[in-house]
């Protein structure tokens, strides 16, 4: 999975410099995306008031180890160019079949895959619906003025009830996406 992200990244960046050549940028390695995205863990649960925090030299203010395997500056261009999947196949927007998550589908099924072959669940199971919060712009982020968090992308989940282990996810897209839709697993 790392190695196409790292391809798929170095291709778009590729096709951008034809548009617009960025000096700064170089091919991106598979050390780097793997580091790239730990960061990306890491900064999604220690939270820094101002994102430059994470390369502060004080070890107070930068306990993660993230400005020694990377500069800023280099966060900042994979970030620019970062892709996960080719998407210039895809069908357009607003035409059937196209996939709202088609940036991020290597990514979601391979998560998905790994949940179900890494756990054998409990002959009980129960679906209920995650919200996660969000704040960027998508099509299919729900609002719900009367929670904490009211911008949220919503997930259903199949977990085993015995102790919250999540066995598969499906993200909902909108009720106009029902046609053809999975059903946690399993294809209508």
């Amino acid at each position: 999975m790392i190695q196409q992200i790292v391809d798929e990244t170095n291709k778009y960046a590729t096709k951008k410099q034809l548009e617009k050549p960025d000096d700064k940028w170089r091919n991106v390695t598979f050390s780097e995306i793997r580091a790239y995205l730990g960061f990306q863990i890491v900064m999604g649960i220690i939270a820094a008031h101002y994102f430059d925090m994470y390369w502060y030299s004080d070890p107070m203010f930068s306990p993660y180890g993230i400005k020694e395997r990377m500069t800023r500056d280099r966060n900042d261009k994979i970030s620019k160019y970062f892709h996960v999947a080719d998407t210039s196949c895809s069908t357009a927007r607003g035409q059937p079949g196209h996939d709202k998550l088609s940036h991020v589908r290597p990514i979601l099924e391979a998560v998905r895959a790994k949940l179900m072959a890494n756990y054998k669940p409990h002959r009980e199971t129960t679906v209920d619906e995650a919200m996660i919060g969000y704040t960027g712009h998508l099509r299919f982020k729900q609002y719900m003025p009367l929670k904490p968090t009211k911008r949220r992308i919503k997930v259903w989940v199949r977990a085993d009830p015995h102790n919250g282990y999540v066995t598969d996810i499906q993200v909902y897209l909108g009720k106009e996406n029902r046609d053809g839709a999975r059903v946690l697993g399993n294809e209508l």
